[in-house]
């Protein structure tokens, strides 16, 4: 196995006034099962928001009164641990790093900027 790249640590949702949710992932592969209408394919447009699709989580009943989602990706090189957040409603990324710095990344990638989530996405893989 090589030491490039990143696995994802934890999916969070947190809103005001509620508890957050949250899916924990463990290394390697990661089976996401249940029944019918409980979440599923709702993780996964949330996983690829925050890896910088365009295309918002599609609102679900369980999903009501949470405004944020935050993603913990851990690097293989040096197990530094990284936080994406993202408002559910659109928008900028922030991300936390290590260190505890806080920036924002733009969501749209553009080949003359570094300060984008697919910047930061190419440079810890």
């Amino acid at each position: 196995m090589n030491e490039y790249g990143f696995h994802l640590v934890r999916l969070t949702l947190s809103g005001p006034g509620l508890a957050d949710a949250e899916v924990q992932f463990g290394t390697g592969l990661n089976v996401i099962s249940g029944p019918s209408d409980t979440g599923k394919t709702f993780i996964l447009q949330c996983i690829d928001y925050l890896l910088g699709a365009r295309t918002k989580p599609q609102e679900i009943p369980e999903a009501s009164g949470y405004e944020r989602a935050l993603l913990e990706l851990k690097a293989r090189e040096d197990g530094a641990s990284y936080t994406l957040a993202r408002s559910l409603r659109g928008g900028d990324f922030t991300l936390n790093r290590p260190d505890g710095r806080e920036e924002v990344l733009a969501e749209r990638h553009s080949a003359d900027r570094e300060d984008t989530v697919s910047q930061f996405l190419l440079d810890i893989t």
